[in-house]
């Protein structure tokens, strides 16, 4: 396995569990924007003057929010689906690099907590 082209993915992640976990992120994402978008029309009701402008510029700001995330929902929903579907793990074979779990080296985890070390250092210099 090539793990210079999974370097992206965490510990025990699979190129098929981050299509995932991405698809129900934006999914997630697309309702919490169709509900705040019910709240801030409710409010709209009752609201007059300046206001009523700052409640239509958020829902235009939600708007466009809901249609970034609508089509990256339905683009990761039919990845997730096709990656998950019987014909491709027939064809790849389920010992393809896309369902493999990746496995950090010593030497990658070594270089995380490196960079952890040195993000927190440089947190507790800027809190000081």
């Amino acid at each position: 396995m090539n793990t210079d082209k999974l370097s992206f993915l965490d510990e025990n992640q699979s190129v098929a569990s981050v299509v995932t976990k991405l698809h129900e992120y934006f999914k997630n994402s697309y309702s919490r924007c169709k509900v705040k978008r019910s709240q801030c029309l409710s409010q709209l009701e009752a609201a007059t003057g300046e206001k009523e402008q700052a409640i239509l510029q958020d829902l235009e700001k939600i708007d466009q929010e809901m249609a970034l995330f609508g089509v990256l929902n339905d683009a990761l929903s039919i990845a997730d689906r096709v990656v998950h579907s019987k014909t491709m793990s027939s064809a790849l074979g389920l010992d393809s690099e896309i369902y493999q779990i990746h496995h950090e080296t010593e030497e990658e985890q070594r270089a995380e907590w490196n960079l952890a070390e040195y993000r927190i250092s440089q947190q507790r210099q800027t809190q000081q």
